[in-house]
């Protein structure tokens, strides 16, 4: 349509409509939790350090002389051979006869007095229920003199 005057001229045209314009009083958007920062994976030491054993250790010492206490034992050690597995956890335990100081190398049979015995069967235990600190591949093999005796 259009309006002519003589000072001014109108042109009315129907358009498309226009798109909608978000209102102000649109509602927010509901704020996103903030989720949990991730920590970064704690390095494993490779294996255990003789630090990292020292409190498995007093307790297995503590443990091994209520064992002689317990069952009146003539000796006065008993060494304790095991493993740890990398989840810190005893492998096995098993008792050994006590060091002879007078040999430069014992032989580490397994033979009475002391596995299968009580003294030796309640230390072994006691070793075994240890825990210790995790690690990438654990302890072979390590073997404990333990005391079974007050000094």
């Amino acid at each position: 349509m259009v309006i002519d005057d003589e000072e001014q001229k109108v042109i009315i045209e129907k358009k498309a409509p226009r798109e909608a314009t978000p209102s102000t009083n649109a509602p927010e958007p509901e704020p996103v939790a903030p989720t949990a920062v991730e920590k970064p994976p704690v390095e494993l030491p490779r294996t255990l350090s003789n630090a990292a054993m020292k409190p498995a250790r007093a307790i297995a010492e503590k443990e091994s002389l209520a064992c002689g206490k317990a069952n009146g034992s003539l000796f006065s050690s008993v060494r304790i051979n095991f493993g740890v597995g990398p989840s810190g956890k005893v492998d096995e335990a098993k008792a050994l006869p006590p060091m002879n100081p007078n040999k430069k190398h014992t032989v580490e049979v397994v033979v009475p007095p002391m596995n299968g015995k009580p003294v030796g069967v309640c230390v072994a235990k006691a070793v075994s229920s240890l825990e210790f600190p995790k690690s990438q591949v654990g302890v072979d093999s390590m073997t404990w003199e333990l005391p079974l005796l007050e000094p």
